[in-house]
């Protein structure tokens, strides 16, 4: 029967009862071993917690730099924003007022529309989702509206059918 020899040892190690040791100057630094560096976070260690309370001081100063970053966003329109825009439609004999025209209004700002009518009617708004605006003969409240992405909306009386105008949302 052959005699089996244990696989070489690799040079550094030095046995100490059954247990290998490694020699200190090829030890692998506590931080980049996970499981050590937990525990010996629990149980005190300088290293590891060190680097530990570093990497969280990172990420918490990096946190708040982007948050701060994504309020800086103003472009001077802001008082522009939240100014209402009134729109004044007048339908008298068929004919409506303004006719197809383009409104130029912000984002979120709000817009009320003012319908005078001498017949009862219906509004249609070209949007997301699409919307029936009903209004009586006379002078009517105003209709609160208030678009809140970028692109071109119509507004067309339903009976007659014509445009009213184009709200240019930008």
């Amino acid at each position: 029967m052959p005699i089996l020899s244990p696989a070489p040892m690799p040079p550094g190690l030095v046995l100490r009862g059954i247990v290998a040791e490694v020699p200190a100057s090829r030890r692998i630094p506590p931080f980049l071993r996970p499981q050590e560096a937990l525990l010996s976070g629990i149980t005190g260690a300088r290293g590891p917690r060190r680097v530990a309370s570093r990497s969280a001081l990172v990420v918490a100063l990096l946190a708040l730099v982007l948050s701060l970053a994504a309020c800086g966003g103003d472009d001077g329109k802001e008082g522009a924003d939240t100014e209402t825009k009134v729109v004044d439609i007048t339908l008298k004999d068929g004919v409506v007022t303004p006719d197809g025209g383009r409104i130029e209004v912000g984002v979120n700002q709000p817009v009320d529309l003012v319908v005078t009518s001498d017949v009862a009617g219906e509004l249609h708004l070209h949007s997301s989702p699409e919307q029936t605006l009903p209004f009586e003969a006379g002078e009517n409240d105003p209709i609160k509206l208030q678009f809140d992405r970028p692109g071109i909306i119509e507004l067309e009386l339903h009976e007659p059918a014509s445009p009213v105008a184009e709200f240019q949302v930008s």
